[in-house]
């Protein structure tokens, strides 16, 4: 009880926290896009609390979290994606093998890739997913590359193996 006399005779109290921003477009899921720290005054005046002031600050986008890594492949498989890709907006993507994951480079901008399927994989770095579209014999063709879950780029294979059908 000391507390509440305590704030109530003094006549304000400070609430914090974190609130998210989500969007809905038509005919897509909702998505998370953005958060802001807050603080709130109240106000302790006739017997009541209201909200007196609202500070909302350090506006910007949610930190990405990589999914977990809970599959791995055989280095032959990963060898299948390895090569040189060519797109319209970025020019050239090289995809190489690194152990256990692949590595991504297009210009200053390198990715580390882990697979979450045989065909998909996931950037450690920031929220990409790169779908690689193969022929019949398993060789990839086409990195189809997700930004935010939306097609960002389409990147034909461009090293002379991957034209042999």
């Amino acid at each position: 009880m000391t507390a509440s006399r305590s704030i109530r005779s003094t006549g304000y109290a400070m609430l914090s926290g974190r609130h998210r921003f989500y969007v809905q477009e038509r005919d897509k899921a909702e998505r998370l896009d953005g958060q802001a720290d807050f603080t709130t005054v109240w106000k302790f005046a006739d017997g009541r609390w209201r909200m007196h002031r609202v500070l909302s600050y350090a506006h910007g986008p949610v930190p990405y979290t990589p999914p977990p890594r809970t599959t791995t492949l055989p280095v032959a498989v990963l060898q299948r994606y390895a090569g040189r890709y060519r797109s319209p907006r970025i020019g050239i993507i090289q995809i190489a093998v690194a152990g256990d994951h692949l590595t991504l480079t297009a210009g200053s901008f390198i990715a580390t890739l882990y697979p979450q399927s045989t065909t998909r994989f996931f950037a450690m770095e920031r929220d990409l997913r790169f779908d690689f579209e193969t022929n019949g014999d398993g060789l990839s063709k086409t990195l189809v590359v997700y930004e935010n879950g939306v097609v960002s780029e389409r990147a034909m294979r461009d090293d002379p193996a991957a034209r042999e059908e």
